[in-house]
């Protein structure tokens, strides 16, 4: 498995000897030409690429000691790497065994370091154990350990941390999850609320919900504290995703669900209303998703066809096997139609069979193998 990190400012990846296409805005040559990229700018979103070459490389403003801008790809001065998280202004990486090194700004305590100065060179985060997972949103970042422990630092006046307090941490503290709930096993941060899948396939969010984000069923000012998403107990939800102000999470039996900020059309619901409860995207219900992608307004899923996977982006029809519509933010070219505009057309398929996605405020990023 590949990991892409995102950020407004800066990118990272994980290479790998399978091809990378990206797609999406060039306007401050946020993306390489060359074949194997990792996805930039988005802020929110915490990709799974997992290591093929086991170097790290980053262009932007993380991670080379210095505070200018790079255009393109400078290795990161760290080995092993597993995980690669970004979130607007700092980034988060594992190394070897579950080892964590985080840089970039840390005037929220984003870094976890006790401190809330920046750091422009990868510094060791201790845990009591291995870390297993990470994720980095606006101004706050999460990690999952070995043991399936919950830890948040950063910024929490939104509630974001999930400590049942608005006050921000500058180191990791461990979130109290409900009774019951079990292990947890993934973690994703969105600009300023965060949504957490258990083992036992339950879904919690926590933070702001100005637009519906946590799925709660209403549009409530926070949530300090992990509350369950009702909508999707007992759906056993195996992936979850976060952007800006939307999230998406796939069931075992491989259903599409979308709730949050929706203005763009990133939900896949046929309209462009901000919903506060998860909604079955329908236009694929018939379809077995394998995994999904949020950008920070737009979404992206991958179809398991049994042999072959498809990249689709979330659609507002398909018509027939292997045909494709898009919807979301597209103005930038994120959408990889050929054009920047956010109304559906057809998608020509990636010459792909695609296995994996991320994306970026303004780009979307595939891994697979040629066909």
């Amino acid at each position: 498995m590949l990991t892409a990190a995102s950020s407004p400012v800066s990118s990272g990846a994980v290479l790998g000897r399978r091809a990378v296409r990206c797609v999406g805005d060039r306007r401050d040559e946020k993306l390489s030409n060359t074949e194997a990229c990792g996805n930039s700018s988005k802020g929110c979103h915490s990709g799974r690429l997992r290591r093929f070459l086991e170097r790290m490389y980053c262009w932007g403003l993380l991670g080379l000691g210095e505070t200018l801008d790079v255009l393109y790809p400078q290795k990161v001065n760290l080995e092993g790497v597993t995980c690669v998280s970004a979130g607007h202004r700092h980034a988060a990486a594992i190394v070897g065994g579950g080892d964590v090194f985080v840089w970039g700004r840390g005037f929220s305590g984003q870094l976890g370091l006790g401190t809330n100065k920046s750091h422009f060179t990868p510094q060791p985060l201790s845990f009591p154990m291995p870390v297993k997972a990470l994720s980095c949103g606006g101004s706050h970042s999460l990690f999952i350990t070995e043991d399936g422990r919950l830890y948040a630092t950063g910024r929490g006046k939104e509630g974001q941390l999930g400590t049942g307090s608005q006050e921000s941490v500058l180191s990791p503290v461990e979130v109290q999850m409900p009774e019951g709930s079990g292990r947890v096993k993934a973690a994703e941060c969105g600009k300023d609320f965060s949504v957490i899948a258990t083992e036992s396939g339950q879904v919690f969010t926590f933070g702001s919900d100005d637009y519906g984000q946590l799925g709660l069923g209403q549009f409530a000012r926070y949530a300090m504290t992990p509350k369950e998403v009702a909508v999707l107990a007992g759906k056993n939800v195996r992936s979850i995703a976060a952007g800006d102000y939307h999230a998406a999470a796939v069931t075992s039996d491989g259903k599409l669900y979308t709730w949050g900020y929706g203005r763009s059309g990133q939900l896949g619901n046929g309209n462009t209303v901000d919903v506060s409860l998860p909604v079955l995207v329908r236009e694929l219900q018939n379809l077995r998703v394998q995994s999904v992608a949020c950008g920070c307004d737009h979404t992206v899923a991958v179809i398991d066809r049994g042999l072959k996977e498809q990249l689709m982006l979330i659609s507002s029809q398909v018509l027939e096997s292997g045909e494709v519509f898009v919807m979301g933010r597209g103005r930038e070219g994120q959408l990889g139609r050929g054009d920047i505009v956010e109304s559906p057309a057809v998608y020509r398929s990636v010459p792909l069979q695609v296995q994996q996605v991320a994306c970026g405020t303004s780009h979307t990023l595939a891994r697979g193998v040629r066909t």
